[in-house]
């Protein structure tokens, strides 16, 4: 009864009755967490008063993870005898772009995540939403960031979760969850989703909007999740949880301070809570270093070799279920339906550009310069976008100004040519898609701020 709950003698009986019991941590967990909702509900109490404070978290003492290498991987790739198969490794590989994201987090995305696009931007030229692509960011410059609690962050009164926020829409993170979703179609036709929500994979949710567990939907995850978890682990001797190991030995490899190791894998530290605190300019310059690494780790990945090997292997094999042939990629996401700007060469017979296909430019660079160049590019990038305060001598006072391009410096200009002279060979047309560009860079951080 809900009047015992007023009595914290009774409370404290429920508690032990709880946690001395023979069920698992997890479970415990659940029960404890359901209690206290109901009696905030009840009583009509903020989330600032719960009851019991002894609450056991997800998990504990995890066994250690073992990274999956390159290499495994792409012999992983070869061996793909069914859609299945590939699905799995395609969800595998799909949480390794979001930075190790968990299996149910994954499931729960909508686009309820997404928080620097309107309505408006979901459409692009009349199609879905575009891509974004770090090296040809004149053609494809809209980002798209989601933000997701883990379900595993310990509960500490609502109060104290990590926020994430991860660039969701690089090319090969947006091709993956297109192939993945036609995986879903195929081999489970009653749970794939089928609205217009740009981001979600399943018709089922793990979790309601207060991170309580839906049972039915757990339990059709822990379904798919325990086929995938066979199939991974005899082709790459893993699971979809081995994504955060692999994403954090990337990130060392690529010697990323081992607090933002932390914190982009959903730990609670110092920098992570001030991100998730939302504090206006640390967010929007930590966004930006967090954007950066991620590109360079999906690209020290090899995120395109391992997308082009899929695209080439298996775009003209079909498989047979329930007696109808299904193709394991979809016309539409081969070569012969994208067409899209991978370089720009000059002087062929018509006179114009050569456009060339989807496949090249998810064989290309994710970039084509260093992980200090990007960082000196950045930096540079947010001191010419600042209003600054400058003394100027015909008015004998200051006055704030926005640098113009005639006074960027010799080494940011060198950046810029090397950023769009592939695309354009005249210096100021390069700096004319800067502009253009800079301009949709800033208005994402400042949503996002």
């Amino acid at each position: 009864m809900f009047s015992y709950l007023n009595d914290p003698g009774i409370c404290l009986e429920i508690e032990d009755a709880i946690l001395n019991s023979n069920n698992k941590d997890s479970y415990k967990r659940q029960q404890l967490l359901s209690i206290q909702l109901m009696w905030r509900k009840k009583n009509e109490l903020t989330e600032d008063k719960v009851i019991f404070d002894n609450i056991p978290p997800e998990d504990s003492n995890p066994t250690p993870k073992t990274p999956v290498t390159h290499n495994k991987y792409m012999r992983g790739i070869t061996k793909i005898n069914s859609i299945l198969q590939m699905e799995a490794l395609l969800f595998w590989l799909y949480s390794y772009c979001l930075n190790g994201l968990d299996g149910i987090d994954i499931v729960d995305l909508d686009k309820k995540n997404i928080v620097d696009l309107s309505k408006d931007d979901l459409k692009w030229d009349g199609k879905p939403f575009m891509f974004y692509h770090p090296d040809w960011d004149r053609f494809y410059s809209k980002k798209m960031h989601i933000q997701v609690i883990r379900h595993k962050a310990k509960n500490k009164g609502n109060k104290q979760y990590v926020v994430q926020t991860r660039l969701w829409n690089v090319l090969h993170t947006y091709y993956i969850k297109a192939l993945l979703k036609w995986c879903i179609a195929i081999t489970k036709p009653d749970l794939v989703y089928k609205g217009d929500d740009p981001i979600r994979l399943f018709n089922f949710k793990v979790r309601d909007e207060n991170r309580m567990q839906i049972k039915a939907g757990y339990d059709k995850w822990k379904d798919i999740q325990s086929t995938y978890s066979q199939i991974l682990r005899k082709k790459i001797d893993a699971t979809v949880q081995f994504t955060r190991a692999t994403a954090a030995e990337v990130a060392q490899e690529l010697d990323i301070d081992k607090m933002d190791i932390d914190s982009f894998l959903g730990h609670a530290n110092e920098r992570s809570k001030k991100v998730s605190a939302s504090l206006g300019n640390y967010l929007r310059e930590a966004q930006r270093k967090a954007d950066t690494d991620h590109i360079f780790m999906m690209q020290e990945y090899d995120i395109q070799e391992k997308l082009y090997a899929i695209m080439d292997l298996y775009s003209n094999r079909t498989q047979v279920i329930d007696n109808k042939e299904y193709s394991y990629i979809p016309e539409e996401l081969t070569q012969k339906q994208y067409e899209s700007l991978t370089d720009v060469v000059e002087g062929n017979r018509d006179n114009k550009n050569f456009i060339r296909t989807m496949w090249g430019l998810i064989k290309a660079p994710l970039t084509r310069w260093s992980k200090g160049e990007e960082n000196e590019f950045q930096r540079l990038h947010t001191k010419y976008s600042k209003v600054t305060t400058k003394y100027n001598p015909d008015i004998k006072d200051v006055e704030d100004i926005t640098i113009s391009p005639d006074e960027y410096s010799d080494r940011f200009k060198e950046l810029l040519a090397k950023k769009y002279r592939p695309q354009d060979k005249d210096m100021e047309k390069a700096i004319e898609a800067y502009e253009k560009e800079k301009a949709s860079m800033e208005k994402v951080y400042d949503i996002i701020a």
